[in-house]
């Protein structure tokens, strides 16, 4: 009986923390829930605070969820055609500090200075930033024009190591001091983000996005290089906008050659 158990808990608690992962990306465009990917990471956590036994593999579920779920619809041209390898999830392994004593920043700068390490690493894979959760109503998005979105991923870590610290210790003082802590870093971005940063310079001017819609399995064959070329051509000809932006990788030739 014993044993059921022991095998039933190994198969469903990674499939419940790769569905966490997947529920995570509610809080991107175009849902903008941006409390979900702070809830399941928070779960994550308490989840795991008596059960860290297999941590390194809850991680990657987390994660191997999270990236599948939100990047599904690139993920043919990225693999098939870009030969991209599949191993984003374990982008998540610095959740396995979780079992570690270490202080309570430790974590989430840990787990930012990988999300970092992602962006350049491998030709760099900047996408799905934790931080790009919070871009929209949230109050930490008044952090952005200080700290950028990795510094706003390190906040969101930190106020779900913080809210996990606060909910398992047992000293009322503690608590109370954490969730201070909070009340002062969320209080905080919401008071920046009625501050204007910018302010326009001269007259607005015309921008124009063109999309050549060229399958993947063309865009990348030789035969096919003077086609788009002449296609993209075309619709820049036709374009009588100020600036006009093209899709990344548009024209599929190394400058040098172009």
């Amino acid at each position: 009986m014993t044993s059921c158990i022991s095998i039933f808990k190994t198969v469903s608690l990674p499939l419940l923390f790769g569905f966490l992962g997947s529920v995570s990306i509610l809080g991107f465009s175009p849902f903008n829930l941006y409390l979900f990917p702070l809830f399941t990471l928070l779960l994550f956590l308490l989840i795991n605070h008596k059960n860290n036994m297999h941590l390194y593999m809850h991680s990657i579920s987390f994660g191997l969820g999270f990236f599948l779920a939100g990047l599904y619809w690139i993920y043919i041209s990225l693999n098939i055609y870009g030969q991209m390898p599949s191993f984003l999830s374990i982008f998540f392994i610095p959740l396995c500090s979780l079992k570690y004593r270490f202080s309570i920043l430790f974590l989430p700068a840990l787990f930012t200075i990988v999300e970092w390490i992602r962006s350049f690493i491998f030709t760099g894979f900047p996408w799905l930033s934790y931080g790009y959760s919070q871009i929209y109503d949230s109050p930490l998005s008044g952090y952005f024009a200080i700290i950028g979105v990795h510094g706003v991923t390190f906040l969101i870590l930190l106020t779900v190591i913080i809210c996990y610290k606060a909910i398992i210790t047992k000293q009322n003082m503690s608590r109370l001091l954490l969730v201070l802590i909070i009340i002062s870093i969320w209080c905080g971005g919401y008071l920046l983000k009625k501050v204007k940063w910018t302010t326009p310079q001269g007259e607005p001017i015309s921008i124009s996005l063109v999309q050549g819609n060229i399958s993947q399995d063309k865009k990348w064959d030789n035969a096919y290089i003077k086609e788009s070329f002449n296609k993209y051509l075309k619709m820049i000809e036709n374009s009588s906008a100020s600036l006009i932006i093209l899709p990344e990788t548009s024209i599929p030739v190394l400058q040098q050659n172009i």
